[in-house]
């Protein structure tokens, strides 16, 4: 499903010419009546892609299916040659046309925000998972999270303990994440590449 969902959206983003069939262009209103009932609030970004890749595929008719089989060659019920991402591509590109509004918006939704931080550890908080405090260039305070292996200079399992003062480069990951402690998802920057210094973080 998020792979239908990354060809849907990088094939708007190339807005290719297709043929104005009258079915493509139903299967597009259907899927964008759809999108516009999913909630914006209360759901996370997984739960959020999955309901517009349904969207997408419960707007799609049997006799669809044999449409695009025979106008694209595509077989949503091939797995093997990627049948829904590419059939997901193609209706894509036509709810970009019909509501480019609420495409744009999910979108946005779902796509994770990277974001990178310099500044100094103010502290280090190990209460459930390990957090750097950190004072960015402008003044500002930010909580990043450490969750998983990073890249960069800094070796955090053996380091992280006596970082306190020192000026770090930081990439993280923006992600909805699961807080037990109030029962929803809230944002929470993940940390990805770590190095002391300014550093600029790596391409990928």
């Amino acid at each position: 499903m998020k792979k239908l969902i990354f060809a849907l959206f990088m094939t708007i983003m190339m807005t290719p010419a297709l043929a104005q069939q009258e079915y493509m262009e139903a299967i597009a209103n259907r899927s964008c009546a759809c999108i516009e009932k999913i909630p914006r609030k209360g759901i996370n970004k997984e739960a959020l892609t999955i309901q517009l890749g349904v969207c997408i595929m419960q707007s799609v008719t049997p006799a669809d299916r044999e449409k695009i089989l025979a106008d694209y060659k595509v077989d949503l019920f091939d797995i093997e040659r990627k049948g829904q991402e590419k059939a997901g591509a193609i209706i894509g590109t036509r709810m970009a046309a019909v509501c480019p509004g609420p495409i744009t918006s999910l979108y946005s939704m779902i796509k994770d925000t990277v974001t990178d931080i310099s500044g100094t550890i103010q502290k280090i908080e190990t209460e459930g998972y390990v957090s750097l405090i950190i004072k960015d260039t402008q003044g500002k305070t930010q909580k990043v999270v450490w969750l998983s292996p990073t890249k960069g200079n800094l070796d955090l399992p053996a380091q992280y303990t006596g970082l306190t003062g020192k000026m770090v480069t930081v990439r993280c990951e923006v992600k909805d994440i699961f807080d037990p402690r109030i029962g929803e998802y809230r944002p929470m920057k993940i940390i990805t590449e770590i190095s002391e210094g300014f550093v600029k973080p790596s391409a990928n």
